[in-house]
């Protein structure tokens, strides 16, 4: 046995035969190495054929020389196909559609002596022959037989008697069918061989099977039916048939006349009660009268020997599964056949090919973060004994990855090695951080033969906090061996983000729920503040400056803890305004007034807004730390209670 894959064989085969030449044709047109069948392992080897026109025989041979000159495939022993002794015919089924059956008529003929003896012996002894009439019993109702009566006075008796005239049915010709549209039916005889080695035989016909039914041609190969059979001629349709069952006829069934049966049955549906009044009135006979009947009865029964299925044959008598067979006098034309020869290891021909064999030698996997991606690499060696052509693909991922496995086919000498890479995703529903490990399968495949193999490449991935957008929290991080305070800032609503990195001698301190936190000198006073600090030239000390309050207030944000804040701080404003603009302007009125030229008011004015300012912001530092707004407020109220006790004048009742 050769060395390589072994392979399958296919054989599609198109026969178009027309008229009834008998030519054979031995010859074909492609052969190709392809890829796996639906039925048997490894590789598939497709011949395929289009005949001249002119054949009702295949007998193709293909050598060892032939399928190694078309495929590169070695074979150890040729291949015939044979397919011959062609049968087509069609098939008529019959159909059951409630049809009357074709029976022989009675004229009977009794005298009863009252209404009810005559609507008893009418209802149980006569045939209804028109289905739109009914007969008329005056005191008893009526019935749907067909029926004729005369009342008459019997003079021996003394009584009035009744004459019944009516029909009853003797002969049975049998129950009629209608005739379906025809199918045709081949029968071909297939003969495989490999070699010497004992020849796979079948026999296939479309009324067996249809497009894409397969069936066994031995124990190693298959046929399948797969185009439409057509032989140049079309079965004669049926448009004047009717099919009449009995046990009578040879075979169990008859063909007759629609036209006939149809004229049998307005005859019968139209005349027969007619003919009952004749005889009833004396105009006619018995006789006469039955024979009218049963001559259209035996015309509409008689075999119809102007059909083209008058000369038919019987495949079923049956008279729910009948059905007529008509040979036809052309070949087949179009069939379409495909054959699957096992020719594996261990099947029924042995045909293989050298190609490209793939092993994984090294793979590479990755670490990456949610939202970024990362890259898995494999690389493959060719230890075949031919060229191959390496595909690869990401066959699977572990639960949260998934890889991109479009890759290009790559062409690899016997020896050499490919690369591929693949991109890889991370996407998790976790809320908190964590990292996630697991493996991506690859599988890389040599696509001549199907070769494949497969690595587990390693992956791991680190899930971010998701958060509010918007949120600041803050972390620590080592910064040049020293601990320091991070702000982490939700920018996206994914993950944070590093948002400013504080000093070593800096914190992250929270401000309030707009501002967050800031960075602050770890030696600057508690407290939030409302914006950036200002820090004093040359003394390098930190205030907290009110504008971030301001800006607040005035846009309608601010909070009862702000107002109060910026309400302590005007106050304190007030008092230094007044204290100092007063005070302290009395004793620079003069010598303000002697080297500018100003008035009183405008230096006491500009000494007040100084002062003014200076206690705002010094109460303000005061009011932003939690002790000094708790120490501010228990003042400012002592101050009161102490000033309205003061000022408020004793009553003595």
């Amino acid at each position: 046995m050769k060395n390589g894959l072994k392979a399958s064989v296919v054989a599609l085969f198109f026969l178009l035969a027309a008229s009834s030449a008998s030519a054979a044709t031995n010859s074909v047109d492609t052969v190709t190495y392809e890829s796996n069948s639906d039925f048997f392992d490894g590789q598939v080897l497709q011949v395929g054929y289009t005949s001249n026109f002119a054949t009702d025989k295949i007998n193709v041979y293909l050598s060892e020389s032939k399928i190694e000159s078309e495929t590169g495939a070695v074979a150890d022993e040729p291949i015939t196909f044979d397919v011959s002794h062609q049968n087509t015919y069609a098939k008529y089924p019959t159909q059951d559609t409630g049809l009357e059956s074709i029976t022989g008529w009675d004229a009977v003929k009794k005298t009863v002596s009252s209404k009810q003896e005559l609507w008893d012996w009418t209802t149980t002894n006569c045939v209804d022959t028109n289905d739109a009439g009914t007969f008329t019993v005056d005191g008893y109702g009526t019935t749907d037989v067909d029926a004729r009566a005369n009342r008459w006075f019997d003079t021996w008796t003394g009584q009035y008697k009744y004459t019944i005239y009516c029909w009853q049915r003797n002969d049975y010709y049998g129950a009629v069918a209608d005739i379906g549209s025809p199918d045709e039916v081949f029968r071909t005889e297939w003969r495989l061989q490999a070699g010497d080695k004992n020849p796979q035989t079948a026999v296939i016909t479309n009324g067996d099977g249809g497009t894409g039914v397969t069936s066994n041609l031995g124990r190693y190969a298959k046929v399948s039916w797969e185009g439409s059979l057509s032989t140049g001629e079309n079965p004669p349709l049926v448009d004047d048939e009717y099919a009449l069952h009995s046990n009578d006829y040879e075979g169990g069934w008859r063909v007759i006349s629609e036209s006939r049966y149809s004229s049998y049955q307005s005859f019968v549906q139209n005349n027969a009660d007619d003919l009952l009044g004749e005889w009833g009135a004396g105009l006619t006979t018995e006789s006469h009268i039955e024979s009218e009947m049963n001559g259209k009865a035996e015309e509409a029964a008689s075999e119809f020997t102007e059909s083209p299925l008058s000369d038919s044959e019987i495949l079923d008598s049956s008279f729910q599964n009948g059905a007529f067979k008509l040979d036809m006098e052309r070949s087949l034309m179009y069939p379409e056949f495909s054959v699957y020869v096992d020719a594996g290891e261990n099947g029924y021909a042995t045909i293989s090919k050298p190609v490209g064999k793939p092993e994984i030698v090294s793979t590479s996997g990755a670490e990456f973060g949610e939202l970024g991606q990362g890259t898995i690499s494999v690389e493959a060696e060719n230890v075949g004994d031919s060229e191959g052509s390496f595909s690869a693909r990401t066959d699977s991922c572990g639960e949260y990855f998934s890889g991109n496995s479009l890759q290009d086919t790559q062409r690899v000498s016997p020896g050499g090695t490919a690369s591929f890479d693949f991109r890889v995703t991370f996407t998790s529903t976790s809320m908190t951080q964590s990292e996630f490990s697991d493996q991506c399968e690859v599988v890389v495949e040599d696509t001549g033969s199907g070769n494949e193999v497969s690595a587990s490449v390693s992956v791991t991935a680190t899930q971010e906090d998701e958060c509010t957008e918007g949120d600041e929290t803050k972390k620590e991080k080592q910064v040049n061996g020293e601990t320091v305070d991070v702000i982490m800032s939700c920018t996206n609503g994914l993950k944070l983000e590093e948002d400013e990195v504080c000093s070593a001698d800096e914190e992250a301190r929270y401000i309030d729920d707009d501002v967050q936190y800031e960075c602050r000198d770890k030696d600057s006073p508690p407290g939030g503040g409302g914006g950036d600090p200002w820090t004093i030239p040359g003394l390098g000390w930190q205030l907290d400056t009110p504008f971030g309050g301001m800006e607040k207030a005035l846009s309608g944000n601010a909070g009862a803890l702000t107002w109060a804040q910026l309400l302590l701080s005007f106050i304190g404003f007030l008092a230094g305004f007044a204290l100092v603009g007063v005070k302290l302007g009395k004793m620079v009125d003069g010598l303000a007034t002697e080297f500018i030229p100003l008035s009183d008011a405008v230096v006491r004015l500009g000494i007040g807004l100084v002062g003014g300012g200076m206690a705002f912001m010094a109460v303000y530092q005061l009011v932003t730390n939690p002790l000094g707004f708790l120490l501010t407020v228990v003042g400012l109220l002592l101050t009161g209670y102490l000033y309205l006790k003061g000022t408020t004048p004793d009553i003595n009742l």
